[in-house]
């Protein structure tokens, strides 16, 4: 069954009237099924047309929740826990983060496009194509992963320097407040 809005068919410039190259359900259930097959080995000693492969995808998307929705419409459970991983990487929920931390300011729209935009990625293709979309995303993870890479070393740089401003005062404070001469006349102040 498919569940499909009028919003998604405008914004995906879908026409339902026009089966001009597409597909069966029946004929992309098959394809599919058979490009996992193709490309995730067997495992050792297990038959080439089994369920048990020898790695799992971990799905990289912009919200994944969404789109698993449409892969296991082409796969029953046993192939989906067959060929997919529990665990995935979503852009959408990694941005969020970002805003928690406060790396990227609070009221940033988390949209695939709206990332592309606020990191400078150039859209490659049309948007909501399934293959430009995902090259986007991937592009999305790249730039993020270089940013938080990037913010972070600038953090513990700002940390450290705040640090050594804090001692530095401190040392200062320590010195006007308790003047000590010598190492005796500091075990006389605070005992050793």
């Amino acid at each position: 069954n498919y569940f499909v809005t009028g919003e998604a068919l405008k914004v995906n410039k879908f026409d339902l009237t026009s089966r001009e190259g597409k597909l069966s359900l029946d004929e992309a259930q098959y394809r599919f099924i058979t490009f996992l097959m193709r490309y995730i080995p067997a495992a050792p000693g297990e038959p080439v047309n089994g369920l048990k492969r020898a790695f799992k995808l971990r799905p990289v998307a912009q919200n994944w929740i969404h789109d698993k929705k449409f892969v296991k419409q082409l796969l029953d459970p046993e192939e989906y826990n067959a060929f997919f991983d529990y665990h995935y990487v979503d852009t959408c929920v990694i941005a969020e983060f970002l805003k928690l931390m406060d790396l990227i300011p609070p009221n940033q729209s988390t949209s695939l496009g709206f990332l592309m935009n606020y990191f400078g990625i150039p859209l490659t293709g049309q948007a909501h194509n399934a293959m430009v979309d995902a090259e986007s995303c991937l592009s999305v993870l790249r730039h993020m992963t270089r940013f938080v890479h990037e913010a972070e070393w600038v953090k513990v740089q700002k940390i450290r320097e705040k640090a050594d401003e804090l001692i530095a005062r401190g040392m200062k404070a320590v010195e006007n407040s308790y003047p000590i001469e010598s190492q005796e006349q500091l075990f006389e102040q605070f005992g050793e």
